[in-house]
């Protein structure tokens, strides 16, 4: 349909959209879909105004298959029009390194674009489907795929059969059957096994961050697989170790804190906070960083966060920041010494002052001292050296703040006083905070 993503559609309003859809009797459900919703970074918002309770489905597969697959299918255009093509390795190369600027490689950062709908939508109305998994054997993502929806389980695996001329399931359903497009399960594109090798290594990092964080207590799919699914997460532990989980997601979803109770009640818990102020600002600097990189248009920060001179209440960033409000959901449910509090900020100017501290809430022997930590000048803050290795925060941190105006940011801190102040009281400590 393309409703939300290009302007004539829009403008012409949600009366024009719904005469788009196919009629829809009771108890049927519509499914409106256009991948190039997901890329396009006007859309999440304007989905939200759509309706916030929406359900959003994401169908990803390979990235670098998604990539050479997208090429096949603008060759086979081009060949069938008799247009003359660029081969692959030429769009996707310069002088031997990965073009940025290649289109379809930026369609395949699927952690940037998944980011803005999450500035947006929280995580649990958003079900990610394994496209690879739904053309291998489609029944297991489709019973998923019902159940977030909330949808009778009506699909079986009797309704599929596997088409030996395509290479993959068909569906069958009331007598007929319905298999993917001819445009499906061509031949790909030539592509050297070296110019192959150094796309899998480029993706690694943007795949890193794509599966990154377990989100198990706050996103309804994970959570439906049990703790099986949820220990089946997690590094091989060895006796006298210890395995953290972290999920920043968990502290402001208000279904997390009962849900981690019933797994384990005496469960110790850490919070790291950081200015909140900071933290708003940092959170739109990451955005605005990979809407820069894209060379997409974007929103300046204090468009956002100020209506008319005032604070945007309705800013998704700011709400995050209020950590008095979502602190008290979880001491409904633990009490408050089994809740950890770290300073994220002395954390990054000292770490080894808070990681002590951590490591007695723990009850861990103190293994950690001084000699594990040296200050990277080119970074600008400490890293961690453990057993010859070291490790460093990720090139996204210590970036330069986007900017904020001086009465903008005054305004920002006089908003969050009385809300730092009801957190103070809460942990029984206070904050060098604006």
């Amino acid at each position: 349909v393309h409703y939300f993503n290009v302007e004539e559609h829009y403008r012409q309003g949600l009366a024009w959209y719904r005469a788009q859809m196919p009629f829809t009797l009771p108890g049927q459900l519509t499914v409106e879909k256009t991948p190039g919703y997901f890329a396009s970074p006007q859309v999440p918002a304007r989905v939200w105004d759509m309706n916030p309770a929406v359900r959003l489905l994401l169908i990803v597969r390979d990235p670098a298959e998604r990539l050479v697959s997208d090429y096949t299918q603008v060759l086979h255009n081009r060949l069938t029009q008799h247009k003359p093509y660029q081969p692959l390795e030429e769009l996707l190369l310069r002088k031997g390194h990965i073009n940025h600027g290649y289109k379809a490689l930026q369609r395949s950062l699927y952690h940037l674009h998944l980011a803005r709908w999450l500035e947006v939508f929280p995580r649990e109305q958003i079900h990610v489907v394994d496209g690879d998994a739904l053309i291998r054997d489609p029944f297991p993502e489709l019973r998923k795929t019902e159940r977030f929806l909330d949808l009778p389980p009506r699909i079986n695996p009797s309704n599929f059969y596997f088409n030996i001329t395509k290479g993959f399931y068909c569906l069958l359903s009331a007598g007929h059957d319905k298999c993917l497009d001819e445009s499906k399960g061509r031949p790909h594109a030539p592509l050297s096994t070296q110019a192959l090798q150094k796309l899998c290594r480029y993706f690694r990092k943007p795949n890193k961050h794509f599966f990154e964080m377990v989100h198990y207590f706050n996103v309804e799919e994970h959570y439906r697989q049990g703790l099986a699914w949820y220990r089946a997460q997690m590094p091989f532990t060895l006796p006298g170790q210890l395995t953290v989980e972290k999920t920043p997601g968990y502290f402001a979803s208000p279904q997390v804190p009962a849900r981690v109770w019933d797994m384990n009640p005496a469960v110790r818990l850490l919070l790291i906070v950081r200015d909140p102020a900071e933290r708003l600002v940092s959170d739109y600097t990451q955005v605005l960083h990979n809407r820069l990189t894209q060379h997409k248009p974007y929103q300046p920060l204090e468009e956002l966060l100020l209506r008319k001179g005032h604070i945007n209440h309705g800013y998704k960033a700011l709400q995050r920041s209020l950590y008095h409000l979502h602190l008290a959901r979880w001491l409904e449910v633990f009490p408050r010494e089994q809740i950890h509090v770290v300073d994220g900020d002395a954390l990054i100017r000292d770490p080894f002052p808070e990681l002590r501290k951590t490591e007695r809430f723990l009850d861990l022997p103190p293994r950690i001292n001084p000699s594990n930590f040296y200050f990277n000048i080119t970074k600008g803050f400490y890293c961690l050296l453990s057993a010859g290795h070291d490790k460093c925060l990720d090139e996204s941190k210590g970036r330069p703040h986007a900017p904020l105006s001086t009465q903008a940011l005054q305004k920002l801190c006089r908003y969050f006083r009385k809300p730092n102040k009801h957190f103070f009281e809460m942990v029984g400590r206070s904050f060098s905070w604006c």
